[in-house]
């Protein structure tokens, strides 16, 4: 099925549970309580190139997930248990093709695709200080999460570029994942992936991944991580630090090629204060840092800050809003480039959401394209 018919197919769906209203919600709540619970969510991008830019135009793009949940304890009686599994469907025009930025403008793009994105298994133990995830997994999910970063479209926002080869959107992979938490506040996290895609910069050059998900990969990405969360002076610190290495061969000086790369990220998210006297909203703000080795790597360095504000204005609770600033060293060429972005999310019914956005992308990919505005509107509906 085309994409453009699932998401008629979705829409109709979600038409039909508007009419049904609070029977659609007390039969969620129903399976939810038996510890099933499934998500659909259609979104919609719209990017235009105000100015500069490889060209002026726009790109439109319609992706398309569905989610299935099982609490096993609830279903079968299997104490600490998780299944997960989604499945996605994406379509529509890169909109790189029209910028040529490094950064990534746009988190969902991608080459069109379907696919069984995630399958995994969680099971914690012990008091829940231990938990391990098998199966297919999105990296971002466990790893280099900028809590603060979540709702902004640059995907600088949701983990550094420099991290090579990083199994997420669109390419999670078969994976094995441990987290230890030692003490109230230290966690220590640890990964093994299939790293057979080979990718450049967001998944525009390679396999779509991952190469195997039975037997043995010809290449792997390790990531370990140390992460704690506390509260000072009334507000809420989270502070990250990793390391990861891919074996895989690249593309080294010259036209050598080398196998193995590796670098390090750390991320900061910080909560500021609580606004309109501590009714509603919060402001946070969030740093991210990225290294990589610069022969092999696109980007090797990476740096950027944002702010996020939930519930800015009296009386919009659920309403989200952003700035980043964000600067990348595409270590090849030893040249920048830098993005500064800005955002304000509407929550007009607790399913539909709509996102303005505007970026300003100076020197793309360290100055071989124009220096670009870009306007992106997302509007995504939830059932």
């Amino acid at each position: 099925m085309r994409t453009a018919e699932l998401a008629a197919v979705a829409l109709g769906v979600l038409a039909a549970t508007a009419a049904t209203g609070e029977e659609a919600d007390g039969l969620r709540s129903a399976l939810a309580r038996r510890g099933l619970e499934f998500g659909l969510t259609l979104q919609v991008d719209h990017s235009s190139v105000v100015a500069g830019g490889l060209r002026r135009g726009s790109a439109f793009r319609q992706p398309l997930a569905a989610a299935l949940d099982i609490d096993t304890e609830r279903l079968l009686g299997w104490r600490g248990g998780h299944w997960h599994l989604a499945l996605q469907a994406h379509g529509g025009r890169h909109g790189g093709d029209l910028v040529g930025d490094v950064h990534g403008f746009d988190n969902v793009d991608a080459e069109p695709f379907r696919q069984v994105s995630v399958v995994w298994l969680e099971q914690t133990l012990w008091g829940d200080r231990v938990r391990l995830k098998l199966g297919k997994v999105d990296a971002n999910e466990e790893f280099a999460v900028v809590e603060y970063g979540a709702e902004f479209l640059n995907s600088a926002a949701g983990f550094s570029p420099t991290i090579q080869g990083f199994p997420s959107y669109p390419d999670p992979a078969a994976s094995v994942n441990a987290v230890v938490r030692p003490g109230r506040w230290l966690e220590l996290g640890a990964g093994l992936y299939d790293g057979a895609t080979q990718v450049g910069c967001h998944g525009r050059t390679g396999n779509r991944g991952p190469g195997t998900l039975w037997g043995a990969p010809d290449a792997l990405f390790l990531i370990g991580e140390a992460r704690t969360r506390f509260r000072w002076a009334g507000r809420t610190t989270r502070l990250a630090v990793g390391a990861w290495r891919h074996t895989g061969r690249f593309a080294g000086p010259g036209e050598t090629s080398r196998t193995g790369t590796s670098g390090f990220h750390a991320v900061l998210d910080q909560e500021l204060l609580r606004l309109h006297a501590g009714r509603s909203g919060t402001l946070g703000l969030f740093a991210q840092l990225g290294t990589a080795d610069g022969e092999v790597a696109a980007v090797d360095r990476h740096l950027a800050l944002g702010l996020a504000a939930t519930g800015l204005l009296p009386g919009r609770p659920d309403d989200v809003a952003g700035l980043l600033v964000s600067t990348v060293r595409l270590g090849s060429i030893g040249r920048h480039e830098h993005v500064i972005e800005a955002f304000y999310g509407l929550q007009l019914h607790p399913r539909v959401r709509l996102k303005p956005d505007l970026q300003f992308i100076a020197a793309p990919a360290g100055g071989a394209g124009r220096d670009t505005l870009v306007a992106t509107l997302r509007a995504s509906v939830t059932f």
